[in-house]
Parts: C-alpha cells; sequence; structure tokens
C-alpha cells in the first residue's frame, strides 16, 4: 500500500515537472518570439498558423521593415482567401499603404524584388513576376472594391481618386498598365454583381469611358518596346485583361461589346492575343 502511494506521489511530481518545463518553453517561446518577430512568423508560418504569422509579421513591419510587410500582404491574400473576412481586406489596405509610404526606400526595394524574382525563376513565370508595384496596387484595390471604397486606388505611391487618375495628363504606360491590372482584377471577382465604376445607371461612366479612350494609343505602342519584350509581353497582358474584364461586364449587362472586341485587332492582321501567344513562346523559348 505504502509502495502504491509512493509510486503515485513519484507519478504526480514527475507530471507537475513536465508541465512546469512545459510552460517554460512556452513562456521563453513566446519571450523569443516577441523579442524576435521574424523567427515568431517563420515557426508559426512554416505549422500553417496563418493568423498567428500575421501577428508576428506585423510586428516585424512595425520598424517600417519591407520584407514585414512583404510577409503580412501574402498572409492578407490567403486569409483573405480562406475566410472572406473583411478583417483581412482592412489590412490588405494599411499594409500595402504603408508599405507605399516609406517611399524612395521603397522604389529601391520594388526594383530590387523584381529583379530577384525574375532572375530566380522559370521564364514562363516572369510576365506575372514582372512588377511588384503592380501586384500590391491591385490587391490594394481589389480589397478596396470589397471594403466598397473603390472610387479610389494607389496612384504615385498614394491612394487617389479614380477621377484625378483620369485627369493625370502626364500618365505613362507603365502606370497605365497597373491601372488596367487592377481593374481587371477587380472585374474578375465582381462575382454577379456589377462595377458601378464602370458602369452606373446602365450607362458607362466618365472613368469607364476615359479608359477606353486609353487604349488604342497604349496597344498602339506597345512595339515600341519591342528591344524590351518581357515588358511588352507585361504591357500586353494587362491591355487583354482588361480588355477581357470589360466584354464580360458589357455581356453580362446586355450591352454591346463589339467595341472593346475590336481592340483585338488594332494590331492589324494578327489579333492581340495571337500575337501575345507568339511573343510569349518566343520568350520562354529563349
Amino acid at each position: 500500500m505504502e509502495q502504491a502511494s509512493t509510486g503515485k506521489i513519484i507519478l504526480k511530481t514527475a507530471i507537475i515537472t513536465t508541465l512546469a518545463l512545459a510552460l517554460a518553453c512556452v513562456l521563453v517561446a513566446v519571450f523569443v518570439f516577441f523579442c524576435f518577430p521574424y523567427q515568431g512568423y517563420k515557426f508559426t508560418n512554416d505549422l500553417g498558423m496563418k493568423k498567428s504569422a500575421l501577428f508576428f509579421a506585423e510586428k516585424y513591419a512595425d520598424d517600417d521593415n519591407l520584407d514585414g510587410f512583404v510577409y503580412c500582404v501574402e498572409l492578407d491574400k490567403q486569409l483573405i482567401a480562406k475566410t472572406n473576412d473583411l478583417v483581412y481586406d482592412q489590412k490588405m489596405l494599411s499594409h500595402t499603404e504603408r508599405f507605399f509610404a516609406v517611399g524612395s526606400l521603397g522604389e529601391e526595394f520594388f526594383k530590387t524584388v523584381d529583379e530577384y524574382y525574375i532572375a530566380n525563376s522559370p521564364r514562363q513565370a516572369h510576365v506575372g513576376l514582372y512588377s511588384y508595384e503592380e501586384y500590391l496596387v491591385t490587391n490594394n484595390y481589389v480589397s478596396r472594391v470589397r471594403l466598397n471604397e473603390a472610387s479610389e486606388m494607389i496612384f504615385r505611391g498614394k491612394p487617389t481618386k479614380l477621377d484625378e487618375i483620369a485627369a493625370t495628363e502626364d500618365i505613362t504606360n507603365s502606370e497605365l498598365a497597373i491601372v488596367y491590372s487592377a481593374i481587371s482584377a477587380a472585374l474578375s471577382q465582381r462575382g454577379e454583381n456589377g462595377f458601378e465604376i464602370m458602369i452606373s445607371d446602365d450607362e458607362p461612366t466618365d472613368f469607364c469611358n476615359w479608359i477606353e479612350s486609353t487604349v488604342p494609343k497604349f496597344i498602339g505602342e506597345l512595339a515600341d518596346f519591342r528591344e524590351d519584350t518581357l515588358k511588352e509581353l507585361f504591357f500586353m497582358n494587362k491591355a487583354i485583361g482588361l480588355i477581357n474584364g470589360m466584354i464580360d461586364l458589357l455581356d453580362d449587362s446586355d450591352k454591346s461589346s463589339d467595341e472593346w472586341n475590336a481592340y483585338f485587332s488594332i494590331t492589324g492582321d494578327i489579333p492581340l492575343t495571337k500575337e501575345y501567344a507568339r511573343l510569349y513562346m518566343q520568350y520562354i523559348n529563349q
């Protein structure tokens, strides 16, 4: 009887000791993660704990650490897709806009990231990885649409009214390509709803008319970038995405999409889509 009691005491003591050690390990880990948030992000992200990973990524980004913002944006996107919770769209806005607020350091970072991705990815992925700035603007705008804030888009580093973008006389083709990308991404995710930024009261909006007015010149100048095939492909890809998105929107609205369809033929005998496919295959086989 005494031996049984002694055994229970030893077992109880061992359990308490084990639990105490486990608690101590947890406390140490938490302390380390708070002091070194990147390690906390890495550990929780590797375990698939995306919400916890986002918490630590935000801590890592608190000192305007651009790598931290990269992790935040990727986790925002994953959590939006997984949960459909608008909380993460709000976070997407915050993280992308803080990224741009870093200013010139951000511009240099964009260049570094783009060069890194291009150098370390297969050629067939290069068009999609051409511009991290475009990636941020597009994800920001898709979240804005989900949050009913579609009247603004990041332009030249800050949220800007769409009519102000349309009034920008010196807008470049690179900037137009990013605008096209953001609009087409929002169009592709509009579901059964309309898209009042482009069609309102059953008529094209002023912004829609402006966008449409830029397309012929934009496509007509694609050949100017023949020396830079990847840039030409990036521009073509964004134009095709916008045109297809507008055709779908107009067809769903029981409106004629003939004029937008005609933009595929601006390049002459070879439709824009076929020219893109030809140039893309030529690029990846180099």
